[in-house]
């Protein structure tokens, strides 16, 4: 079989498995709002509304195009070169963690003014920032299957932490309905996806490096990602 046949069968096969991962996920958050909506009270929507705001925002802000730079780089499969982003990225974890932790009291503090239940958040966000801490730990392999096109394990690796998420909330709402049932929902699904993400390619083994050559050229793009996501 020719290159470009292989070529068109693997975007064919890449496109089937994407499509199926988006309505398998709309169905799965569906599923989720409808469940959800009848054992939890409005009030802990609308704090964890507010703590995702944060986490997103935060995570734009600091996000240094570690995923695309390891995807688009002809250093891609490179050993030390992703090594040297995962060590970046595991750092940058850690201090999105830290960043939460600080954070927390003037947060809740600042929405506590019009909303007194949101002194929570002063436990909610230390919390909930542990998602990017274990986030910084997942798996290189990620952005090399993404690299490679393999859409079938790059699918399930989304699917199955939402699976898993969904079930921890809907167990933990059940028996004791509060925000921390999506709080615990979330860092199931950050959990799941790290454990996923090292079991898929246990040939691909991440580690700590610090590669001038490599960082520099991960600061190179990073700095207009980052610019662009600010």
């Amino acid at each position: 079989m020719s290159a470009a046949s292989n070529l068109k069968n693997q975007a064919i096969k890449g496109s089937i498995w994407t499509l199926f991962g988006y309505g398998a996920s709309q169905i799965i958050r569906l599923a989720s709002n409808l469940i959800l909506a009848r054992l939890l009270f409005p009030e802990a929507f609308g704090l964890m509304a507010l703590v995702n705001v944060f986490m997103q925002g935060l995570q734009m802000f600091s996000d240094v195009g570690i995923g695309p730079s390891i995807i688009q780089n002809k250093r891609g499969n490179d050993p030390r070169f992703l090594k040297t982003a995962w060590t970046i990225q595991v750092f940058r974890g850690i201090a999105l963690w830290a960043f939460c932790c600080a954070t927390a009291p003037l947060v809740a503090n600042f929405f506590a003014e019009s909303n007194p239940s949101a002194h929570k958040l002063l436990y909610i966000l230390p919390v909930t920032g542990i998602t990017a801490f274990i986030g910084g730990f997942t798996s290189t392999s990620v952005f090399t299957l993404n690299r490679k096109l393999d859409m079938k394990r790059m699918t399930l690796l989304e699917l199955v932490p939402q699976a898993g998420s969904l079930t921890c909330m809907i167990i933990w709402a059940h028996y004791h309905p509060s925000v921390w049932a999506l709080v615990g929902g979330g860092v199931t699904f950050s959990i799941i996806r790290l454990i996923m993400s090292h079991a898929m390619s246990p040939d691909h083994k991440d580690g700590f490096a610090w590669k001038p050559a490599a960082r520099q050229e991960l600061f190179r793009f990073g700095r207009w990602v980052f610019l662009s996501t600010v």
